[in-house]
């Protein structure tokens, strides 16, 4: 390769802004690579860097401990920078409600688009003054919404989403039917998104939810508690998801009429997770949870430092198929108090899969026949 352009690719390596480098730095070494077309990682061609004919990229990683020092760029850390300067955040919390979007007839099961003309009549706009109730439509929200109707059709990157499906009006529900529930978690990319807290609270028309999402980044954990919870509607629900939670507290507290929850890789991916406090408390019909849950990060304390207490996971479940955990380690658990330690110790003098089952069953409110230590 000539050497006018090897001195351009090198220009360009080090025109990444300043500003950038610390973030830049600490993801490089945990990437997932896309395989986007659209972004310079393995999979695509990569134009200005080549590891044959740039003798400075290495496998050294001297940035993680000089991070404002970049004396090494390899093609993972390239796709970064690149999703970095070129991707537009956007925070999707109360979204609906944020743009004056509620509507008339909270019975009706509603898509987004609305496909049927009695979907678009069910449209209420608000104004400004949406907290105190319906003022009138707003023209502004009128004017906008052929963009607004159509905004997920393509990818939306999150910065955060909040209660994002949230009516506008004095309701704490949404009406979105199940497929544009799936439509919704497919078209929003979460890798930079720091919460999801009651994104689909109160989902009460939709049944069979499937959570299909790989947007997840090692370097991000959202806060998804309450996520579903209060759905009445739900029967099924399938994680099929990268994402790595930092909270999980509530996800699905009085769902009650779900059945069957498949965890599937969420279930590992809860390693972070420092308690599972009413996760599935009060779903009266829950009787099935599959996947393998990691216990990995439990801490007694995580709710309250003095008082030993249940975290009522299952609470109220008729749980009737034994449920898998991995994981578990009894010394982080108890890091703070060796007398609760030894107190569950001593109920099964060596018998340490015993003495896990007692703990989980008293934090998790879950009967010791119904875990499966893996």
């Amino acid at each position: 390769m000539n050497n006018i352009n090897k001195k351009e690719r090198l220009e360009r390596k080090g025109s990444i802004s300043l500003s950038f480098k610390f973030d830049l730095q600490l993801f490089a070494d945990k990437e997932t690579l896309s395989g986007d077309p659209y972004l310079p990682d393995y999979k695509a061609q990569n134009d200005f860097i080549d590891n044959d004919t740039i003798p400075e990229v290495s496998t050294s990683r001297t940035r993680r401990t000089n991070p404002y020092t970049i004396s090494h760029i390899d093609r993972k850390y390239k796709s970064w920078a690149t999703y970095m300067m070129n991707v537009n955040l956007t925070s999707l919390d109360i979204w609906f409600r944020s743009k004056g979007i509620g509507v008339k007839n909270t019975e009706m099961a509603m898509s987004w688009p609305p496909d049927t003309s009695e979907q678009s009549q069910n449209i209420r706009f608000y104004d400004q003054n949406w907290q105190t109730g319906p003022q009138g439509y707003d023209a502004e929200v009128r004017n906008n919404m052929q963009t607004y109707i159509h905004y997920f059709d393509n990818i939306v990157y999150a910065s955060s989403a909040d209660e994002f499906a949230r009516w506008s009006g004095d309701y704490n529900i949404n009406t979105f039917s199940d497929s544009t529930i799936n439509k919704f978690l497919k078209n929003i990319n979460f890798s930079s998104c720091s919460s999801m807290m009651r994104m689909f609270y109160g989902s009460s028309k939709a049944l069979n939810v499937v959570f299909d999402n790989n947007t997840g980044n090692p370097a991000t954990h959202p806060n998804m508690n309450e996520l579903f919870s209060h759905s009445n509607g739900l029967r099924t629900f399938v994680f099929k998801t990268n994402i790595i939670p930092k909270s999980f507290d509530r996800a699905f507290d009085f769902c009650g009429n779900l059945e069957r929850v498949d965890l599937g890789d969420m279930g590992t991916s809860l390693k972070n997770v420092k308690c599972l406090f009413e996760t599935f408390s009060n779903c009266h019909k829950l009787t099935t949870v599959t996947g393998v849950i990691n216990t990995s990060g439990f801490e007694w304390d995580s709710l309250d430092t003095n008082v030993e207490r249940s975290w009522d996971t299952f609470y109220g479940c008729p749980i009737s198929t034994p449920i898998s955990f991995t994981g578990f380690n009894i010394d982080k658990f108890f890091k703070t108090n060796m007398s609760l330690k030894n107190f569950y110790k001593q109920k099964s003098p060596g018998n340490t899969d015993n003495v896990i089952r007692a703990i989980l069953s008293k934090y998790l409110r879950l009967n010791e026949n119904m875990i499966r230590l893996v």
